[in-house]
C-alpha cells in the first residue's frame, strides 16, 4: 500500500515538474525576437540600438528585455535618468533580469546616488550568480565608501569565478590595506 502511495506521489511530482519546467520564458522569446537590436548593443551602435528598441517598445510595451536594452542605450548615450527609469520598469516586469539592475546601478552612480546603486547591485548579484560584473561594481563602490572588508569579499567571489581583473584588483586592495595597517602601527 505504501509503495502505491509513493508511486502516486512520485508520478505527481514528475508531472508537475514537467508542466512547470517546460513553460516558455517570455524574456527568452524576446531575446530571440530582438536579436538584431541586441547585436547592435554588442557592436556599441547606440543610436541604431536606441531607435530599434524605441520601435520594439512601441509594439511590445511589456517587454522587459526591450526596456532593459533601451536603458542600456540611454546609459551609453549619457542619459542616466532615462536609463534608471527604463531599468526600473524592466525589473518591475521581470525581476530576474540582472542586466536591468546593473544598468540602474550604473545610472545611479552617474547621478551621484551610490547608496541606492549598492542596493541594485545586491539584487543583480542575487539574480545572476554567474556574472562577475555586479560583484566588481559593488566592490568598487565598497572601496570608495571605505569598506575594504566588503570590497575584498566581493573581489574574492569574482576571482573565484575566474575573473582576472578581480584578481588584480584584489591584490591591489590587499596591498593598500596592508600598507594602511602598517602606517597606523608606526
Amino acid at each position: 500500500m505504501e509503495g502505491i502511495i509513493l508511486l502516486i506521489i512520485f508520478f505527481a511530482y514528475i508531472v508537475l515538474r514537467l508542466a512547470f519546467g517546460m513553460q516558455k520564458n517570455q524574456s527568452d522569446e524576446d531575446r530571440k525576437a530582438f536579436a538584431r537590436g541586441l547585436e547592435a548593443i554588442k557592436r556599441q551602435d547606440w543610436p541604431f540600438a536606441l531607435a530599434y528598441f524605441e520601435g520594439a517598445i512601441l509594439q511590445n510595451p511589456k517587454s522587459a528585455v526591450a526596456l532593459a536594452a533601451r536603458a542600456k542605450c540611454h546609459l551609453a548615450l549619457d542619459e542616466p535618468l532615462f536609463a534608471a527609469a527604463d531599468a526600473e520598469k524592466a525589473a518591475a516586469i521581470d525581476p530576474y533580469i540582472a542586466d536591468a539592475y546593473i544598468t540602474k546601478a550604473k545610472a545611479l552612480i552617474e547621478l551621484g546616488i551610490p547608496e541606492a546603486a549598492l542596493l541594485e547591485l545586491d539584487k543583480a548579484v542575487w539574480f545572476d550568480r554567474h556574472s562577475t560584473e555586479p560583484l566588481l561594481l559593488r566592490a568598487t563602490l565598497h572601496d570608495t565608501a571605505n569598506q575594504p572588508t566588503k570590497a575584498i569579499a566581493d573581489l574574492k567571489a569574482a576571482a573565484k569565478m575566474g575573473d582576472e581583473h578581480a584578481n588584480f584588483l584584489l591584490q591591489r586592495l590587499l596591498t593598500k590595506s596592508w600598507a594602511e595597517r602598517n602606517n597606523k602601527s608606526r
